[in-house]
């Protein structure tokens, strides 16, 4: 027989292809991405007869991965009863490295390398603190989601600017490794003072920053969407103003790993990951 409940993940179209199709079942749509596109998506494909009422109609849970994401389908769209459920870390096993801060502040970024998500930005603020003090910056992630090989226009200015940073600044480096396997960038990540994530958009969760967080490393990031939910007063890290400047960034970053109490802030970080958002504590949410 049929399935009694099916749980879509982030195309809403499929739920009105199973109600046409007669499935009378229970529909979990499960959004990871802006409802807004997500619902209109499904009715601007060309030829699409889909309505945004029917999308609706067609689903009877609406579940989301932050709540930024549940209040902008509220506001936009009208729905109720929206349920929130975060997503969990990447690698399961990851392990915290306990350590100081080094001589060289070991900073990273990760991400998709698209002016969205702020690697440029991050770049800016660490050539600032290279002026005051030696860095090794690493930056991980393609030009697009995915492990992703090439060049984009960005990704070349980006080690343009980071081959810059390096001539000014012999006792700095700056690189830009590239895609890298999860259980590979968890490993460096635990093995940097601060995880540095200036984005420009609104993120519909963060996963990355519960990456860095799961093994120890302190975020330092900007009020955005979901980021928020992650990082906040008694997560370890810093949360500036969305727009902050390259000298903000800097100077959050050096107030982190110039603070007496760093190893707590390490510790912290560990905790929220692993008490709000491992596994466990998500399914003990359902």
């Amino acid at each position: 027989g049929r399935a009694r409940v099916v749980h879509l993940h982030n195309n809403p179209a499929y739920a009105v292809a199973l109600r046409r199709g007669g499935y009378r079942g229970t529909i979990v749509q499960h959004l990871h991405n802006d409802p807004v596109d997500g619902v209109r998506s499904a009715t601007a494909r060309r030829g699409s007869s889909i309505t945004v009422a029917e999308v609706l109609a067609a689903v009877d849970a609406w579940v989301f991965c932050s709540a930024h994401l549940a209040a902008v389908a509220e506001r936009e769209l009208g729905l109720t009863g929206t349920v929130v459920v975060p997503n969990g870390g990447t690698v399961l096993d990851a392990e915290p490295i306990a350590h100081e801060r080094a001589d060289v502040v070991r900073i990273a970024f990760a991400g998709r390398l698209i002016p969205e998500k702020g690697a440029a930005d991050a770049l800016a603020a660490v050539a600032e603190l290279a002026a005051r003090r030696p860095v090794r910056f690493d930056v991980y992630g393609g030009k697009a989601p995915g492990a992703s090989r090439g060049e984009s226009p960005y990704t070349r200015a980006l080690r343009a600017d980071a081959a810059q940073l390096q001539e000014r600044h012999p006792g700095s480096t700056a690189r830009i490794r590239g895609f890298v396997t999860p259980e590979v960038l968890s490993a460096q990540l635990a093995r940097c003072d601060v995880f540095l994530y200036p984005c420009r958009w609104d993120e519909p969760f963060g996963m990355v920053l519960l990456d860095a967080m799961s093994v120890g490393t302190p975020v330092v990031t900007v009020a955005r969407g979901g980021i928020p939910e992650i990082v906040h007063e008694g997560s370890g890290g810093v949360l500036l103003a969305a727009g902050a400047t390259a000298s903000e960034l800097a100077a959050a970053v050096e107030s982190v790993v110039d603070d007496p109490g760093y190893t707590r802030r390490r510790l912290a970080a560990r905790r929220v990951a692993v008490e709000d958002f491992g596994w466990d504590a998500i399914a003990a949410q359902l």
